[in-house]
């Protein structure tokens, strides 16, 4: 995996926690599924 992206995913995940809960739509284009 390029380290670039993993940075990129890390910088997603932050956002995820600042944002808390972020737009559903937001969620399905970035195709992600909380477990929450």
């Amino acid at each position: 995996m390029c380290g670039r992206f993993a940075n990129h995913v890390k910088d997603m995940g932050r956002w995820a926690e600042v944002l808390g809960d972020w737009p559903t739509d937001v969620q399905t284009s970035y195709n992600i599924a909380p477990d929450a």
